[in-house]
């Protein structure tokens, strides 16, 4: 049973517009025949950090929640039942396992061409672990991803629209079913199948 904390993080990328404008003579304008003006509008960086600390404390859960999903609530547990996890002082994780809650914190991102991203998950389990073999998450992610699609602000009206045929598709796309089943097959090893898991959707 992995013990998770995660963050996301977009990192910065420069913009820099140029406006030019072509000005025809007028009364107001010196007698030229055109006159061209160019300003620099803005040229900046932007960044967006955040966390899935899984604390209640001021209101955090309904912050997280929004950002990360209802799987902050659903997966969250006191760190007490952790013993051993010592990575952090807060007093709430995230605690995930076959037979109880497969899907942590994820978060829908709208990124283009340039952007720089980073995702990082901090994590604990009791050794010796036992993996039973077969178990998958792929239902449990395409279930997911249509609710997100349906109703995260960062999706068009179209995308929405298109939500159940959209996770559906997912589902039987040989590459995406590939990469959440990795070793899904294999009972072996002492460690959790437990992985942090970046798809992008063209």
């Amino acid at each position: 049973m992995p013990f998770t904390k995660m963050h996301c993080s977009p990192c910065p990328v420069a913009k820099k517009v140029v406006l030019t404008t072509l000005l025809p003579t007028t009364a107001a304008i010196p007698p030229v025949s055109a006159q061209v003006v160019r300003m620099i509008l803005t040229e900046e960086i932007q960044w967006s950090y955040t966390t899935a600390s899984m604390e209640t404390a001021g209101g955090r859960n309904t912050t997280e929640e929004a950002l990360y999903g209802l799987e902050v609530g659903t997966s969250r547990v006191a760190k007490s039942t952790a013993p051993g996890w010592t990575a952090n002082v807060s007093e709430n994780i995230t605690r995930l396992s076959k037979t109880t809650q497969k899907i942590g914190p994820n978060q829908l991102l709208k990124v283009v061409g340039g952007d720089l991203i980073s995702g990082t998950v901090k994590y604990y389990y009791p050794t010796p672990v036992t993996n039973p073999a077969g178990s998958t998450i792929v239902t449990d992610v395409v279930t997911i991803l249509g609710n997100i699609i349906g109703t995260s602000s960062a999706v068009s009206a179209a995308a929405k629209a298109a939500a159940v045929p959209i996770a559906t598709n997912a589902g039987s796309n040989a590459a995406f079913t590939s990469l959440l089943t990795t070793n899904a097959s294999s009972p072996a090893g002492n460690n959790p199948k437990a992985y942090l898991n970046v798809i992008f959707f063209d």
